[in-house]
């Protein structure tokens, strides 16, 4: 996966900017990043047309994200989490 620096410094904002920094960059352990790449290198063999993603239990908003880098023909995503907390930087 190619990584846009222009996107990488999105995030950098939305973490500092987040009411909890501490509690966003836990978004980007390392694991979580890797099941993450694991999830889109599988969608990415079986989704080839333009397709809406909903993704339940979506955080801050890295999965939609990571998806919409990616070669998956994501048209529209919709991230959704309990914590309201999340929605602030995933909506960013």
């Amino acid at each position: 996966m190619q990584i846009d620096t222009e996107h990488l410094h999105y995030w950098m904002q939305a973490i500092r900017q987040s009411p909890d920094p501490m509690r966003t960059m836990d978004a980007f352990w390392s694991g979580q990043l890797k099941s993450k790449e694991w999830l889109i290198d599988i969608l990415s063999k079986h989704i080839t047309k333009p397709v809406s993603i909903d993704i339940h239990g979506g955080w801050v908003g890295v999965l939609a994200s990571m998806i919409f880098q990616s070669k998956i023909p994501a048209r529209y995503i919709c991230s959704v989490d309990v914590d309201p907390a999340c929605e602030q930087i995933a909506t960013m």
